[in-house]
């Protein structure tokens, strides 16, 4: 469970599952949003596999695959307002990365935020993200410079 904050103003809290549930705002609704630490715990992806047998008595397997990381900045896009701004820092590095055993691998670099910049790269349409965002900055700060800090905005629809 986590807890959302619209800041500044009115204090809002939802208990959701980030990376699975849709968050409780409108679209386009979202001015700003600051995730601090938030996606370095959010895994890649996440495999179910079910084994069952069919009417015939054929043993059949189903995989599914879930990204968490590209469901929440979809639903972070989707909210946010036109021109409105994501504000990401994330553990990338030792001696930040890895010292909390919540941080899931792989670590966010330049090069994963090149998936959800990309307007012309066919992961992005791929993985179905409704829209892209436009890096306005990327800087590596904190202890040993072991965090990347993000400032997007929301860029087009896919």
């Amino acid at each position: 469970m986590s807890r959302l904050v619209e800041w500044p103003g009115p204090r809002r809290e939802a208990a959701v599952a980030l990376g699975f549930d849709p968050l409780p705002y409108a679209s386009g609704s979202v001015t700003e949003v600051v995730a601090h630490d938030t996606l370095a715990g959010l895994p890649a992806s996440v495999w179910r596999r079910v084994v069952y047998e069919d009417a015939a008595g054929r043993e059949r397997t189903e995989v599914t695959v879930w990204r968490p990381r590209v469901h929440l900045l979809g639903e972070v896009w989707r909210f946010l307002a036109v021109d409105g701004v994501l504000v990401a820092e994330t553990p990338a590095r030792p001696p930040t990365w890895g010292a909390d055993p919540r941080h899931e691998a792989p670590a966010w670099t330049e090069a994963a935020w090149t998936i959800y910049s990309g307007e012309d790269d066919p992961r992005a349409r791929a993985l179905g993200l409704p829209g892209v965002f436009v890096l306005l900055e990327q800087l590596w700060v904190g202890r040993g410079r072991s965090v990347l800090r993000t400032v997007a905005r929301k860029g087009r629809a896919l």
